[in-house]
């Protein structure tokens, strides 16, 4: 009876999924010509090539065999090569990213700091300035000043390089096939190592280990002290990017739901290193935070998190726009007109609801849908003052052409564009493919993390790229799929 309990459940996740990628997957595919906010312009041709090289890659991976040493060779050769390419086309960006380095910046040589009032109304950032001046305190310790900001871009490196090992451990322990595990790697570095969103020092990349660390730690580890340390990162990866907390939900929901299931100690020693490890994790985080603002009200600039914060009423708001809840600077200077917290929530959903009887809502969801989803780039170049300062080329063959591949003002960016949105289709579609698998408990909460995804940026602020942290575990769930179509393998 208790397994037939979350046998019922696995299915029903699973049910839900698959309505929600096939409504994707559905708009993508046959509404793409709608008028809708950040939208691309495709090359249908090269949208067609991106889908056939993943073909290719899985027929000719498990033409070869890997072993451990081919990929770890294989893991060199792709962080040398990544690294070169960032160096070729690296540049200084504007938006919450260029703020955020700068600030941390500024911290380390107490030049001056600037006004502070960013942070106070975007909390979530300050924990990525602590990370990041201890970074750039370190370079500025051994006197190497002038690589202080390429240092936060050799931390995306090998965040970005880790993350990818990682996806082919889970895999390899799921499957127990190499080759499998492989395919996923490539995947990985197709539509992460090689983004140039690695080249952007801030929250996507720094974050992008997070979910799929705690993916690891469940599937490797067979006792429930992995818990405390799945947690121990669970707030930590909440306070760097919200959309990264999302896996630590769907882990919390499956242990729950498995409950019924094992027996009491069992159950209770689960429950206490979960609790052990959010607590720790929530006191390690603000320390760090704690430190940033003690740092600050030095220079006797003090955030006010506490009042002027903008809460999800505000993102729900944002969220209901007429850009399709696409950023609206509008949005934010509406919200931050209300002094207290209370003013401002009551004043947000006074205009969300209103906003919500004069719209047609589902015209609404659907081009915000294809906002979130139809963009292989994650919203590259999307985002104000973006080139804000581009250094001089490093030579004259290979950074000019990786600009004119990754700059939106390059001969190649649109054929960039469709390879990358073809290669992002395959994905969805082979994750609609997996939904045919049969369910497990890795597979529910793989699930779980793309509806948990869906139903975020449906609701909130709209932006394909807030989906990057979780890309990772996509590709692990679209495995499935090429299982499912090939070899229907026993899922461990």
């Amino acid at each position: 009876m208790k397994d037939k309990i979350i046998n019922i459940f696995n299915k029903t996740i699973n049910t839900f999924n698959l309505i929600i990628i096939s409504f994707i997957l559905i708009l993508i595919l046959f509404f793409n010509r709608l008028n809708y906010s950040l939208r691309n312009d495709y090359k249908l041709s090269f949208i067609l090539l991106g889908i056939i090289f993943l073909v290719l890659i899985i027929l000719l991976t498990n033409k070869i065999k890997i072993n451990n040493k081919i990929f770890y060779i294989v893991c060199v050769l792709l962080f040398i090569i990544e690294t070169y390419f960032v160096y070729n086309y690296y540049f200084y960006t504007g938006w919450d990213a260029g703020y955020i380095y700068s600030f941390s910046s500024d911290l380390i040589h107490a030049e001056w700091i600037k006004d502070v009032s960013y942070f106070s109304i975007h909390p979530n950032n300050i924990l990525i300035v602590y990370f990041y001046q201890l970074i750039i305190k370190l370079f500025h310790f051994i006197n190497l000043h002038a690589f202080e900001y390429q240092s936060l871009l050799i931390l995306n490196l090998l965040i970005s390089t880790a993350t990818g090992i990682l996806v082919y451990k889970i895999l390899n322990i799921l499957f127990k096939d190499k080759n499998y595990a492989f395919i996923g790697f490539i995947f990985f570095h197709l539509l992460v190592g090689l983004s140039p969103f690695i080249s952007i020092p801030y929250s996507d990349c720094f974050g992008l280990m997070f979910p799929t660390l705690a993916i690891y730690l469940y599937v490797r580890y067979k006792s429930n002290l992995k818990y405390l340390f799945i947690f121990l990162i669970s707030v930590f990866a909440l306070f760097i990017k919200p959309q990264s907390f999302i896996v630590f939900i769907a882990i919390l929901i499956v242990t729950i739901i498995s409950f019924i299931k094992n027996d009491m100690k069992s159950n209770v020693f689960a429950t206490f290193y979960i609790i052990i490890g959010i607590v720790i994790s929530l006191l390690g985080t603000n320390l760090c935070v704690k430190n940033v603002k003690d740092t600050t009200a030095k220079y006797e600039n003090i955030i006010n998190d506490s009042t002027d914060k903008l809460g999800l009423a505000h993102y729900f708001m944002m969220g209901l726009n007429d850009s399709n809840g696409v950023y609206d600077f509008n949005d934010e200077l509406f919200s931050i007109s209300f002094k207290t917290t209370k003013e401002r929530n009551d004043a947000n959903m006074q205009e969300a609801l209103k906003r919500i009887k004069e719209k047609n809502i589902l015209e609404h969801l659907v081009k915000k849908t294809l906002t979130n989803y139809n963009d292989g780039s994650f919203a590259w170049s999307k985002e104000g003052n973006f080139y804000k300062m581009v250094i001089q080329e490093k030579n004259s063959t290979i950074s000019p052409l990786l600009r004119n591949i990754y700059y939106d003002t390059g001969l190649y960016y649109d054929y960039y564009l469709s390879f990358t949105q073809g290669i992002w289709l395959g994905v969805l579609i082979l994750i609609f493919i997996s939904l045919f698998q049969k369910t497990s408990n890795i597979k529910t909460i793989l699930n779980l993390v793309f509806i948990g995804s869906f139903m975020f940026l449906t609701l909130f602020e709209a932006r394909s790229r807030y989906l990057f942290t979780n890309v990772p575990l996509f590709i692990i769930l679209a495995i499935f799929g090429i299982d499912f179509l090939f070899y229907k393998k026993e899922i461990n």
